[in-house]
């Protein structure tokens, strides 16, 4: 196996954030997407592009492959280049420095709108100064077991964050164990709950937990999930689901069942759930009460731990994080 790279640039159509049409954003989705399937194959090694405006900004992605025709037929197969909106140009790549699994880039954390070239450094710029909540109330354990620290690490190394939280969980690593291995068994897309299904569950009980670790971790993706702002508002309560109008009947009752099991007591009515069976079928049901279950696992695990935000989320004003940030120092303040 050897490593490869392609760049990728906009094509000058494209340089104008006016020209864009719906054909050329859900191309940049896809793309997104791709890169994110082939580095779970363990064929993109990383992907990202430079902070610079539309017209300046290039995206490379690095991966490993048996020959230079696979490498090719791998960017010629990228939604952005079928699609026609971005150019690319492939060459051999030898790395000098580092370690190829070290700066293995797990995009399915990664920022918004890691893939997206239409993002300028200003917009990005003037949306990242949220500020986050202060160290976890017990500090972060540096020095771990093997292989515990080495997967964490690595973890870390994949996202380029701290995880401040999962650190001070390690002070029991049983636990740090377990949690990761529900996480790795999780479903984040089926035929029977899409990936932007799940992603509304996923921001509904993070926003419903008031927890600001898993508004930034769930909703650091939003819009390549395809979740707008306006139903955002709606996930945070600001808005009636229904009013919104964009919510398909499942993710409908998607909403409402994960309402009914965020209460506590928890009172999932028989009308609640039989709308939900009805809308995704038992696997798709079973799924997302597995997705509402784990979420609200983390947020109270983390709330508990005091683990701030990792920064994941590239517009951390969109989720309306700083709204969540110390709720409770918030109050006393007031």
């Amino acid at each position: 196996m050897a490593l490869y790279s392609y760049s990728l640039s906009l094509v000058s159509r494209l340089h104008d954030e006016a020209a864009w049409n719906d054909a050329d954003r859900s191309a940049v989705s896809g793309h997104a997407q791709y890169l994110r399937d082939l580095q779970e194959r363990g064929i993109v090694l990383l992907a990202g592009r430079t902070d610079a405006p539309n017209d300046a900004t290039r995206g490379i992605v690095i991966l490993e492959s048996s020959s230079a025709d696979e490498a090719r037929k791998v960017m010629d197969a990228d939604p952005a280049v079928l699609g026609g909106i971005m150019e690319a140009t492939l060459a051999p790549f030898r790395l000098a420095v580092g370690s190829a699994g070290r700066i293995a880039a797990d995009l399915a954390n990664a920022t918004a709108d890691a893939g997206d070239l239409a993002v300028t450094a200003t917009e990005a710029g003037a949306d990242a100064s949220c500020p986050l909540d202060p160290p976890p109330f017990i500090p972060p354990r540096e020095k771990l077991p093997f292989p515990i620290g080495l997967l964490l690490d690595l973890a870390e190394s994949r996202i380029g964050r701290r995880l401040l939280g999962l650190r001070a969980l390690a002070w029991y690593p049983k636990a740090l164990i377990g949690a990761g291995l529900l996480e790795a068994f999780v479903a984040h897309d089926d035929k029977k709950a899409s990936r932007r299904l799940l992603a509304l569950v996923r921001l509904r009980v993070s926003y419903l937990a008031s927890c600001p670790f898993c508004i930034d971790m769930n909703g650091s993706g939003f819009s390549e999930a395809g979740v707008a702002e306006a139903e955002l508002a709606a996930l945070r309560g600001e808005a009636s689901p229904v009013s919104v109008g964009t919510f398909s009947e499942a993710e409908l009752a998607a909403l409402d069942f994960t309402d009914s099991v965020c209460t506590t007591p928890v009172r999932v009515s028989e009308e609640t759930a039989a709308r939900l069976l009805s809308a995704v079928g038992p696997r798709g049901f079973a799924i997302i009460a597995a997705t509402a279950a784990q979420v609200n696992f983390w947020a109270r695990l983390f709330q508990g731990l005091g683990a701030p935000p990792s920064g994941l989320a590239a517009f951390p004003r969109k989720l309306a994080l700083e709204s969540y940030a110390n709720p409770l120092r918030k109050r006393k303040e007031g």
